[in-house]
């Protein structure tokens, strides 16, 4: 599962559509659905208020894990 995936994944299972979670993160709704294609990847303060907001950790939204990678 990629960031898009579960950006996608979020926005579904709250039931908002990409111009409504679009208009709560101050973008567009075409940008909402760059980001759920992989095109490009949220700058890390949008990212942050979208983990804030639904109560995921930024581990989570890029990586599918809150557990730091050991190989790091």
């Amino acid at each position: 599962m990629t960031t898009g995936d579960r950006l996608k994944s979020l926005r579904k299972n709250h039931g908002l559509g990409k111009a409504e979670f679009a208009n709560m993160f101050k973008v567009q709704a075409q940008t909402v659905a760059y980001w759920e294609k992989d095109t490009f990847v949220s700058r890390l303060d949008k990212l942050m208020k979208i983990s804030k907001h639904f109560d995921v950790s930024i581990d989570w939204l890029l990586y599918g894990s809150n557990k730091p990678d050991s190989d790091v």
